[in-house]
């Protein structure tokens, strides 16, 4: 069993965390500009919560995507499902919270948005909560980044990156490995070389036996010494006799 955990925990550090870590960084980056883009361009504002109402969005999938229809009230999922008897629909009940405001011109607005867009989760009827609002559509509104928002950013920053980085030495680990088993595999199978031969070393020829001295090299531009044959041989044949 540990085994096999150990293999399935290899493989996603190997194989799916490094990517799961870039979705993770590249979503909190995108998240983190957006919040910074809507907070140089949008006006603060005080609102107060006037309402709390839950909706529930209708979405349905088509080729793998999910197509949002409509958010209604929950009391009329029954007739929109009768109108489409024959489609999927995926009903999620959410929260909404309806806030009122003044722009900086005086004008009184009120909205209602997602309670999750507001970052209000413990907001209610008669609570103030800080807003954001498009000065070109004071209907538009967003939260701004607080203590809580840019704790959940440095948090998912963090944890991408610490998936990025574990991947990154386990592969760097099994390329050293796999490398080393390939060097001592090459070192084990690889024949030993065979002894080499001796060398042999020239021999001068012996002189014949009673044929005389034994000739000497001979120097450039020396002359060769005469030799006389004939007196070698009365010799040999004095012995003889």
């Amino acid at each position: 069993m540990r085994k096999i955990v150990s293999i399935m925990l290899r493989y996603f550090f190997r194989e799916i965390a490094s990517k799961l870590g870039l979705v993770l960084i590249f979503g909190a980056l995108g998240f983190a500009g957006i919040k910074a883009w809507e907070t140089a361009t949008y006006r603060p504002a005080q609102a107060t919560v006037t309402g709390e109402q839950i909706r529930c969005e209708l979405n349905y999938r088509l080729g793998g995507r999910t197509i949002h229809e409509a958010t209604v009230a929950c009391g009329r999922v029954a007739a929109v499902k009768a109108q489409s008897p024959d489609t999927a629909w995926i009903v999620s009940p959410k929260s909404y919270l309806t806030i009122a405001f003044v722009t900086a011109a005086g004008a009184p607005v009120t909205v209602t948005a997602l309670r999750g867009k507001l970052e209000a989760a413990t907001a209610v009827v008669g609570d103030t909560i800080a807003i954001l609002y498009s000065p070109s559509n004071p209907t538009v509104v967003a939260a701004p980044i607080e203590g809580g928002l840019a704790a959940m950013l440095g948090a998912t920053l963090l944890a991408g990156g610490i998936l990025v980085v574990l991947s990154r030495r386990l592969r760097d680990k099994t390329a050293a490995n796999e490398a080393t088993e390939s060097a001592t595999t090459g070192t084990v199978d690889q024949p030993s070389p065979a002894p080499a031969s001796p060398a042999v070393q020239p021999q001068a020829p012996r002189p014949l036996s009673g044929a005389g001295p034994a000739p000497q090299p001979i120097a450039f531009g020396q002359q060769a010494p005469v030799v006389d044959y004939g007196a070698a041989s009365r010799q040999v044949g004095t012995v003889s006799r």
